[in-house]
């Protein structure tokens, strides 16, 4: 499938080019990479008018940039692809872009919403459920039965507690660990 990134970093360059995607190219406005094997875009409407994709990857870690965008390519018609390089297991399921980068783990009975990402590293432990939009950076744990909402962004190697629930668009420090639920400030 001919696939767009949107939101550069050279894990997803990796997994899109290991799950046997053909790479068109990369949208960054930020990103000042040079290369030779597929084009930089600093526009997405521009990158999916010279690149006709099939789909892409919805690489975005600040969440509201991240559902502009997935807004912006279904209204193309483009659907997230899914990037899986870590192990998740069969009883737990997952909506469209779902990205879980190398040496991630989700256990079983896991419920993954829309355009998750899942980092390097980051397990996932049983029975959890994880709202749309969510980010989890590298090597932040979660533990059985958390409830984590819509649009949460969870801090690098963070521990959020068994049984706790997080609601929609809250933030999460790297370092941190959850002892108990966390509501949303409004």
């Amino acid at each position: 499938m001919r696939v767009l990134i949107a939101g550069y970093s050279k894990e997803l360059e990796v997994l899109t080019l290991e799950q046997g995607h053909e790479l068109v190219g990369l949208v960054d406005p930020n990103t000042e990479i040079s290369n030779n094997k597929f084009e930089i875009f600093k526009d997405d409407l521009f990158a999916i008018k010279k690149s006709r994709p099939e789909g892409f990857v919805n690489g975005i870690d600040n969440i509201k940039k991240k559902i502009f965008i997935d807004s912006l390519y279904k209204k193309k018609n483009i659907n997230p692809v899914n990037l899986i390089a870590g192990e998740i297991q069969n009883s737990s399921t997952y909506q469209d872009g779902f990205i879980l980068q190398h040496n991630g783990y989700v256990s079983v009975n896991c419920v993954i919403g829309r355009c998750v990402k899942i980092n390097i590293s980051a397990t996932i432990m049983h029975d959890v459920t994880i709202g749309d939009y969510s980010t989890i950076a590298p090597s932040a744990t979660i533990l059985g039965r958390a409830k984590i909402g819509k649009r949460v962004y969870i801090g690098a190697n963070s521990t959020i507690l068994p049984d706790l629930k997080i609601d929609d668009d809250v933030i999460i420090g790297a370092g941190s660990v959850v002892t108990k639920n966390i509501k949303s400030k409004s």
